[in-house]
């Protein structure tokens, strides 16, 4: 709120004053732009997308909140008595229409009014500041900016002084006990809103081992290393991006940087909610979880099973609920049926109505110039014709060994989602990866034996290795070079 008002005293400033190339007009004109940013408003956020394409607008909020930092205290340093009353005029109107909205309950109505007291507290505490001057430093400061009879010190005094002196008093100007008393009621502001956000915790409190999560710890330990499975939170329970911590997979993403083509396929197949700060899954019946490995689903306690056949209760406690999901598919396995369309406004419906993740993949795509692989992907088979296996041999978070037996040209699929820097070897050959199901790594394989070798190296990586030792290669030559020829 403050910052606010100190916002609109600066413009009433620079309007009242046309100090229309002052630095308070380029901080009321960016405050502006910043929020701009951060809502999108039409023009300024796809100006600022072009400048920052990978920039999350709403981290702007950051350098809005600097912003107004910066303007409040121009605001005590520079107002004139005019404009701090418009301002105080601008923020009872603002007060008076926060009474007027309606915020659904007593309770929500009496906490936003007591949460903004001591907002009010610092207003008035400025107010006085701004409106108590200090003779003595307005004075002194004036005889700096008369004439002195030193000719040198006439010449030189009006040169060294900032332009904002000659207009008016800046900071000698408050007063010292008042301008104290601010300084005391904006820390106690600022210890009231945040005393319980970072409360002072030991080590071992800032990330406390549930038994939810011990059990789910002990299930990884439990299932062998060359079977890795993923798990699920269900509405408000795993923070996202929580698992990390603890050393378990999920298929959530909390992060502006994710995956964009996978939270889309999130989105459309179990209404995921990328949109939202915290994203939520909601259904936990949705079948895309058996073909993105999902073994484990974490709920609130006590939450129903809506599917016993499915899901087995495997821990049950104050802290949650976790159910094992009977229907899991491996990491990488083969699939019977291929489609292949092109067209998305075809594709996206397919995908949202699939159910039979284990017998069927979709690409949009297919580069090849092997006839048999494209008769064996497509061509109808029987319900009871052999079909390939892909058991892994071993497993980490970033290479797999696969031993592959095929009957013929198939297409297997992995839930690892698509990016460039997954390469893949047949037989120690390299083979192109193929995109499967819009947003998943997959790859063919001959008929017979295969080993295949699945693994991340994204050329960038190597490219900066190579760079940067290449740098210090050329750097210990300059400087060998530069030592010899200082001995010479």
């Amino acid at each position: 709120m403050f910052g606010w008002v100190a916002w609109l005293a600066v413009a009433l400033h620079v309007i009242l004053r046309r100090q229309w190339r002052s630095r308070e007009m380029f901080y009321a004109v960016l405050t502006l732009f910043v929020l701009g940013v951060i809502y999108s408003w039409p023009g300024i956020g796809e100006s600022f997308h072009l400048m920052m394409p990978i920039a999350a607008h709403a981290r702007a909020r950051l350098l809005f909140t600097l912003l107004c930092a910066i303007q409040t205290a121009a605001a005590i340093d520079l107002v004139r008595r005019t404009p701090m009353l418009l301002a105080i005029l601008a923020s009872a109107v603002m007060l008076f229409v926060l009474l007027r909205i309606p915020m659904g309950s007593a309770y929500r109505f009496d906490t936003a009014v007591l949460g903004m007291l001591p907002g009010i507290v610092v207003l008035l505490v400025a107010t006085v500041v701004a409106f108590t001057p200090n003779e003595s430093a307005v004075g002194s400061r004036r005889s700096a900016v008369e004439p002195s009879n030193n000719s040198q010190n006439a010449q030189v005094e009006p040169l060294l002084l900032p332009t904002a002196d000659r207009r008016l008093p800046t900071a000698p100007w408050l007063p010292t006990t008042p301008a104290m008393a601010l300084l005391v009621v904006v820390i106690a502001d600022l210890f009231l809103v945040g005393r319980d956000r970072s409360m002072p915790l030991p080590d071992r409190m800032l990330y406390p081992k549930t038994p939810m999560i011990a059990k789910l710890q002990e299930l990884a330990t439990k299932t062998p290393s060359n079977e890795p499975f993923r798990m699920a939170g269900i509405g408000a329970q795993f923070f996202p991006n929580l698992s990390a911590i603890y050393g378990i997979e999920d298929i959530r993403a909390h992060d502006p940087m994710s995956n964009a083509r996978y939270l889309a396929f999130l989105k459309l197949t179990a209404d995921y909610e990328p949109w939202n700060y915290f994203a939520f899954l909601n259904d936990p019946n949705k079948s895309v979880f058996d073909f993105l490995n999902v073994r484990y689903l974490v709920l609130s306690p006590g939450t129903a099973v809506t599917d016993p056949e499915r899901y087995a209760i495997v821990y049950d406690g104050r802290d949650g609920r976790i159910l094992e999901n009977r229907d899991v598919l491996p990491r990488f396995y083969a699939v019977r049926n291929v489609l292949l369309e092109f067209r998305d406004e075809v594709r996206y419906p397919q995908l949202r109505a699939q159910h039979e993740w284990a017998n069927t993949a979709i690409l949009d795509n297919l580069k090849t110039d092997n006839a048999q692989l494209r008769d064996d992907f497509f061509k109808p088979r029987l319900a009871n014709s052999p079909l390939a296996t892909a058991n892994i041999v071993t497993a980490s978070p970033t290479a797999f060994r696969i031993h592959a037996n095929a009957p013929r040209w198939s297409l297997i699929v992995s839930s690892i989602p698509w990016w460039p820097g997954w390469k893949v070897t047949v037989n120690g050959e390299r083979v192109n990866p193929i995109r499967v199901n819009a947003a998943f790594l997959g790859f063919a394989v001959p008929p017979g034996q295969s080993d295949v070798r699945v693994w991340y190296a994204p050329t960038s990586f190597w490219a900066g290795v190579w760079v940067a030792g290449l740098t210090m290669i050329g750097l210990v030559i300059w400087r060998w070079q530069s030592r010899s020829s200082d001995f010479r």
